[in-house]
């Protein structure tokens, strides 16, 4: 009900499932779902000329043809459709009469999460009608068609929560749409990357994977393909359909909390402190599964689970470092109530009622309870590496550098932070690696990446290895350890310096100006008539009134 009553989504409904719109919708859907079903039939029989048999095979393929193509309805259509719903009421300017409703951003975004999309959805109610055609036929468990009529309306709803967090994270439609195309690309190597992480809960995460899944468990050796059921994690088998979900739902909450926060106030940062824990917490929860499932498994898995862990939070801790951080003019607004000499106070303030606390003291406080957890997880590991506590320090540098840089850039311009931001971390991470390359050092770039760092953080161990011109041919393992942990430490406490002494600047700065008011102002008080002196000093004294009780006794009641 609370979807079904909702005022937004009622809007929406009425205005995009048109009797005329549903018609059309539901023809093309007939046409393309039946045509597949009719050339699939038609393939079979060789156009009639020969008996069709055992129509298990047919209908099975088909049942899994029809899932994709709602996974594709809902995976392109539906995002499109989501990545305006924001936008468009911007371009329109009327976002903000949507902002004095008094539904609540929460309700809103409800709205417009299950409503913007709603078209789409209406063709996979279709594509779910055609999906029981194989079921009825015998081909497939009532099961495995509940299961994949679940996949797809869930990751319909994270594909929509994610077109409507970066609808309301631009202005314009265009900017959204390439947010959505580049984000939609680096899904799609992740997700092909995941599916290929056997009975990790990683390989639950895709739909495609999940769907393998079920292709296997209706398929039971006809190709030669293993069943997969379970994942592991702590060590226990959980059902595929568990993970799938338990990821799934974390990132629908994670990007409708953007959205809602957003859409409430444009200036907030993408996520507050205590929602920020919560993230933290379910990321940790997931790593160290992986990790406890290598303890059991032998070294080498548990080595990969290191690697999956710091790589992890090395992405967390940027991306917190993003998330954490209010609008620029939030924080220069922050610095105008300060003190001189309060720039420690204002670098390492955790939070206020104003939402105008810069990030950094919240991701130094993440960093130190990450390296936390990665000492005892490194402490597990045997033999001990060197590698295993300097990433620690790569990873908390990482965080904190960025998170500096961010500061830094919004208390000296208040205009695209977040882009300047961004463009640094991309040329940080791409250009050294590829300037090491064009140099013909290519063997070195682990030296200046941590993406490479934490993919060979093993390898340093040994002492002659030319991948990495150790030993004889070049610098100690020692030197190759720390090399790309002391750039990230030496970046974050530069940026850190340079940001405090920046905010000194700027609160010296407002205190010169503001004496320099008050000494004009004072000059001007001067330069007046006796008579007028008086009078705007009688103006600006503080004034009593009193009133009469029943005595008649005088009662003072206030002061203006």
């Amino acid at each position: 009900m609370f979807i079904f009553d909702n005022p937004e989504f009622i809007r929406l409904q009425r205005s995009k499932l048109r009797p005329r719109t549903q018609i059309m919708l539901g023809a093309t859907a007939v046409l393309i779902l039946g045509g597949i079903l009719a050339f699939m039939y038609i393939g079979e029989t060789d156009w009639g000329r020969k008996s069709a048999g055992n129509l298990g095979p047919l209908l099975l393929h088909y049942f899994f043809v029809v899932t994709g193509v709602q996974l594709a309805v809902v995976s392109l259509y539906g995002l499109t459709l989501s990545a305006q719903s924001v936008t468009l009421e911007r371009e329109r300017n009327t976002m903000d009469f949507q902002r004095l409703v008094g539904i609540g951003p929460n309700r809103l975004a409800v709205g417009k999460l299950f409503g913007a999309p709603i078209e789409a959805f209406f063709l996979v109610f279709f594509g779910a009608l055609f999906a029981g055609i194989p079921v009825m036929g015998g081909a497939i468990g009532i099961g495995v068609y509940l299961q994949s009529q679940l996949c797809v309306f869930v990751f319909g709803l994270v594909v929509g929560s994610f077109g409507l967090m970066c609808s309301s994270m631009t202005d314009k439609t265009s900017k959204a749409t390439g947010m959505i195309v580049v984000a939609g690309l680096l899904f799609y190597n992740l997700s092909g990357a995941f599916s290929m992480a056997g009975q990790s809960i990683l390989a639950s995460v895709s739909p495609t994977g999940f769907l393998y899944a079920l292709y296997t468990q209706s398929v039971p050796g006809g190709l030669g393909m293993p069943q997969i059921k379970t994942f592991e994690l702590y060590g226990i088998a959980f059902p595929y359909l568990a993970g799938f979900m338990a990821v799934n739902l974390s990132f629908i909450a994670l990007f409708f909390t953007i959205a809602a926060r957003r859409i409430a106030n444009e200036e907030y940062s993408f996520l507050s402190i205590k929602q920020a824990a919560i993230v933290f917490g379910v990321v940790q929860l997931l790593a160290i599964g992986i990790l406890i499932n290598g303890v059991a498994a032998g070294l080498q898995t548990y080595e990969y689970g290191l690697k999956f862990f710091h790589g992890a939070n090395s992405v967390l801790l940027l991306a917190l470092a993003f998330a954490l951080a209010p609008a620029a003019d939030l924080v220069r607004g922050r610095l105008h109530r300060s003190r001189p000499n309060e720039h420690w106070k204002v670098f390492f303030e955790l939070h206020n009622r104003l939402h105008d606390a810069p990030g950094i003291a919240s991701v130094l406080l993440f960093a130190g309870m990450y390296a936390i957890l990665a000492a005892g997880a490194a402490a597990f590991h045997s033999p001990a590496a060197v590698s295993d506590y300097a990433v620690i320090a790569m990873v908390c540098g990482m965080g904190i550098a960025m998170s500096a840089a961010i500061l830094y850039i919004q208390v000296y311009t208040e205009r695209a932070a977040f882009k300047i931001a961004m463009f640094l971390l991309a040329a940080a991470l791409i250009l050294p690696p590829i300037f090491l390359t064009i140099a013909g050092w290519w063997e070195r770039t682990a030296y200046v990446s941590p993406a490479l760092y934490i993919g060979f953080m093993y390898d340093f161990n040994l002492m002659k290895n030319s991948r990495f011109q150790l030993g004889e041919q070049g610098p100690g393992p020692l030197g190759v350890v720390w090399s790309c942990p002391l750039i990230c430490v030496s970046l974050a406490v530069l940026g850190s310096a340079l940001a405090a002494m920046r905010i000194r600047y700027l609160l010296d700065t407002n205190a010169a100006a503001r004496e320099h008011e008050r000494a004009a102002q004072r000059k001007a008080d001067a330069a007046l008539p006796q008579p007028m002196a008086a009078a705007r000093a009688r103006a600006q004294a503080p004034v009593t009134t009193s009133i009469a009780d029943e005595n008649g006794s005088g009662a003072m009641v206030g002061e203006k």
